[in-house]
Formats: C-alpha cells, structure tokens, sequence
C-alpha cells in the first residue's frame, strides 16, 4: 500500500513501511506484484517461500510476484 502522505509504502503483510529505494537491513526491500499488485517485503517473501525461491525468482525470471504467485507459477503457464 502506498502512503501518500509520507512518500512511503507498506508491506501488506506485515505492515512494515519504508521509501520505494530504501532498504532495511532486517525487513529488506518492498517489492510489488506484478500480477496482483500486492506489495511484500523480503522478509515475508522468504517466510512463506523461502530464500532460495526469492533469490531463484530474482535471478531466473523476468517478473516479481508476491510468494503466493510465485508459488502457483502464474507466468509460467
């Protein structure tokens, strides 16, 4: 979720807010869903999908999906 007010966005799991381009050394970075337009940060990411499929879907693929995404293999169809 955006936050207008603040220039900020939040996790919409965890509710963990931060800048865009910033980076948090304990909840990582916010990233948004490219197919249901969740936002996420790493951190609830590799909770529910592990580091490994966060590091395989950065380096592998071509689009950032939230875990659940991921993990149905929506762009893979």
């Amino acid at each position: 979720m955006y936050n207008m007010s603040r220039d900020t966005y939040a996790c919409d799991k965890c509710g963990f807010e931060e800048k865009w381009d910033a980076h948090d050394d304990h909840r990582g970075d916010i990233w948004e869903c490219e197919y249901c337009g969740e936002h996420f940060c790493t951190a609830c990411f590799v909770k529910e999908a592990g580091q490994e499929a966060f590091d395989r879907m950065l380096r592998e693929t071509d689009h950032v999906l939230c875990a659940k995404h991921y993990k149905e293999g929506v762009f893979e169809k």
